[in-house]
């Protein structure tokens, strides 16, 4: 009797594995990114059992989904902000040296505007390091799909000859991940100085506010909003 409770048991156990892995893989092919799917698909063939599997799915492939959505995210933040930035500082000293008498407060205030949005630009893109992110998020992204291709094809440091060689490697391919993962969140949330970087940005802005300001002394704009722009940027 007690054996065929300990049968039943493991029966039981081994179905709501199965299903936990089925849905899992379902809402993967449904809600998951592409390099998701596809590594999705690759697990489903692979020779694990179905507990490897589902820690693969609910760890390896949720991080890929993860980065991958940051690195979307960045690298569209990262443009605009870059297209703002560009921009800005070639637009003002071109505003700046047009001379008309007829607009010139629609000129100055122009002017302005543009160096207001590229200061304010730059500014956004270094308090949220806005390409540090885009670059670390992209080559994490790199590396763990490279990871995850050669733990399914068996290739490179996951090389074997014995037979079950996706269960020989299990662990090595998650001690891997897990590496890669850990590097990836100490380096987001790691405190670098980037002084040298931020105050040649500061010094840019500040060169830019410099021209509108002295354009608006020559024409004798208002300069209010101009010297609290110039100062919270220094």
């Amino acid at each position: 009797m007690e054996m065929q409770d300990f049968e039943r048991f493991i029966e039981i156990k081994t179905e709501r594995r199965n299903k936990i892995l089925e849905e899992g893989l379902a809402r993967l092919r449904a809600n998951g990114c592409m390099m998701s799917k596809k590594f999705g698909d690759a697990l489903e063939l692979v020779d694990l059992s179905p507990f490897r599997k589902i820690v693969i799915m609910n760890r390896f492939l949720h991080v890929v989904e993860r980065l991958q959505r940051k690195s979307h995210n960045y690298n569209i933040y990262n443009s605009i902000g870059s297209v703002v930035v560009s921009l800005g500082s070639l637009l003002t000293p071109a505003l700046l040296s047009i001379k008309s008498e007829e607009n010139e407060d629609e000129i100055f205030y122009t002017t302005w505007s543009c160096a207001l949005a590229t200061a304010l630009a730059s500014s956004l893109m270094q308090l949220f390091q806005v390409t540090k992110k885009h670059v670390l998020f992209a080559k994490t992204l790199e590396k763990l799909q490279s990871e995850g291709f050669q733990y399914f094809q068996l290739c490179g440091m996951y090389r074997t000859d014995k037979p079950g060689g996706h269960s020989e490697m299990f662990t090595t391919f998650c001690s891997n991940v897990e590496a890669i993962h850990t590097a990836e969140v100490s380096s987001e949330y790691k405190n670098g100085n980037g002084s040298e970087e931020k105050g040649h940005e500061d010094a840019k802005i500040r060169a830019i506010l410099g021209q509108v300001k002295a354009h608006a002394e020559m024409v004798g704009a208002p300069l209010e909003a101009l010297e609290g722009e110039s100062g919270s940027t220094q």
